[in-house]
C-alpha cells in the first residue's frame, strides 16, 4: 500500500469514527492515526507551523 493510500485509509477511518459516534478510546485512536498518517505526508518544516497552530487553538495543552 502507498503511503498515500495508508493515509487515505487512516483518514476515513477516522471519519468513520467520528460519524459513528464511536467509543471514546476508538475516536482517539483512530483520529490520531489519521492525524499522524497525514503528518508523515508533509515536509519537516511544514509539521512544525501545523502543530504550532494547533498549539495556539489549544492553549496549555500542548
Amino acid at each position: 500500500m502507498t503511503r498515500y493510500a495508508a493515509m487515505e485509509k487512516e483518514i476515513s477511518e477516522a471519519k468513520q469514527a467520528v460519524m459513528l459516534n464511536a467509543p471514546q478510546h476508538q475516536l482517539v485512536k483512530e483520529v490520531r492515526e489519521g492525524i499522524e498518517h497525514l503528518l508523515n505526508m508533509l515536509p519537516g518544516e511544514v509539521v512544525v507551523q501545523v502543530l504550532s497552530g494547533i498549539a495556539a487553538m489549544a492553549p496549555g495543552v500542548i
